[in-house]
């Protein structure tokens, strides 16, 4: 029978976050001790149990390196002089995850001799705002999109994801992290984050963030990335009473990218009320009516008091309307999560032979190796379309 060879800090680091023995895990699996020291090793079936019972993802027992306890990127999540909130595993295992994923698509450029993106950290916090936007806007194809619902939001996100991938950037996403607020009531973690680098920069976002939500953190991150800097953010929390300079400087170029103040002020009707014309221009823009209150303050058009005041009820409206904690209205599709520039990547290698299924279903985070092999498969476009070369290549690993 196959055996899996696991590296043994990577057994115990498992136990001992799950806060369980080795007596306790011997009852279980009369061998698991020799685990530990290296001694033997599970099968497949036995290793996926104890992924389960030590709620770890499988993928972490292929990766090199036992994770660490402490947020290992900077955090940006909370106004400068206030203690940011300690990390949660979920947290701790989306930043452990994406640092794999780039670190191995890294490694993948670097063996195909692929050009650095001049993009990342070509800019600093000092250079005006409008200058770094129009560098996002030029690069990533950005345009303002209108939508007129939810359908339309997502539409516009799907899009703007294409083109952001497009320009050589991964873009994940996933259920991100929570922390309970109130009985019944989640609040996010952490929104997006984003982790610079020249060959593999990355984005990751809370996909259960409504989609105009997520386009305001994806322009966000995209700051993060021109300045070269990595970290997680909860950019919507830190829209208003932020002392961070990156994290201000972040905010106000995605602002600026998603809604040009120039435009903004000649789209703004004076003669109409604050809430229609917010209601109005969030629509225009396809961001959240609280960023469209934002601009309206930076026009010049709301004053301090008024601005906060209007500000609070917006942003509460918000997260009790289109921010419902883990709901969200389509569920993600494998590629979805792991993102076309990387799936097609690691697809790719596969076909290759270069990757055997065990890395497979760490770097895709799959249960068993039968998973490695639906990546993609829910993109119907692909089904019956003749698109020679452009084929990718994840779309032959489901027979297509």
């Amino acid at each position: 029978m196959e055996k899996l060879v696991v590296p043994p800090e990577l057994m115990r680091w498992a136990r001992k976050r799950a806060g369980l023995t080795v007596e306790v895990l011997a009852m279980r699996w009369r061998k698991y001790p020799q685990w530990e020291s290296g001694e033997a090793s599970p099968t497949p079936r036995q290793l996926e149990a104890l992924a389960q019972r030590t709620h770890t993802p499988l993928g972490f027992f292929f990766i090199p390196w036992a994770p660490s306890d402490e947020l290992e990127i900077a955090d940006f999540r909370t106004p400068e002089g206030k203690r940011p909130v300690t990390p949660s595993m979920g947290l701790l295992e989306t930043v452990h995850l994406c640092r794999l994923r780039q670190q191995w698509y890294h490694e993948q450029a670097l063996l195909k001799r692929s050009k650095p993106l001049k993009f990342v950290g070509c800019m600093q916090p000092t250079d005006a705002v409008v200058n770094v936007a129009e560098s996002i806007r030029t690069t990533v194809k950005l345009q303002p999109q209108g939508c007129a619902d939810a359908e339309d939001a997502e539409l516009a996100l799907e899009t703007m994801i294409g083109h952001v991938e497009a320009a050589g950037i991964m873009v994940m996403r996933g259920g991100g992290a929570a922390v309970v607020a109130a009985p019944g009531i989640e609040d996010p973690e952490f929104r997006g984050m984003a982790l610079s680098d020249a060959h593999a920069p990355l984005i990751y976002l809370d996909a259960r963030d409504a989609a105009a939500a997520q386009i305001f953190t994806l322009a966000h991150e995209l700051a993060h990335l021109w300045l070269g800097i990595s970290g997680i953010s909860n950019p919507h929390d830190t829209l208003v009473a932020d002392g961070r300079v990156i994290e201000a400087f972040c905010n106000r170029v995605a602002a600026e990218a998603l809604v040009p103040l120039s435009a903004f002020r000649d789209a703004w009707d004076m003669n109409e009320t604050l809430e229609r014309e917010c209601a109005r221009l969030a629509e225009v823009f396809c961001v959240s009516t609280p960023i469209i209150l934002r601009r309206a303050y930076d026009a010049g058009f709301l004053e301090g008091d008024t601005f906060h005041a209007v500000y609070q009820k917006a942003a509460e409206s918000v997260n009790r309307a289109e921010i419902i904690r883990g709901v969200s209205g389509k569920p993600l599709t494998p590629l979805q999560r792991v993102g076309r520039r990387f799936g097609e990547a690691v697809a790719a290698e596969v076909q290759a032979h270069k990757v055997d299924e065990h890395e497979a279903m760490a770097l895709l985070s799959a249960c068993t190796p039968e998973e490695v092999w639906t990546v993609g498969g829910s993109h119907d476009e692909w089904v019956d379309a003749d698109l020679g070369d452009e084929v990718p290549a994840y779309a032959h690993l489901v027979g297509r």
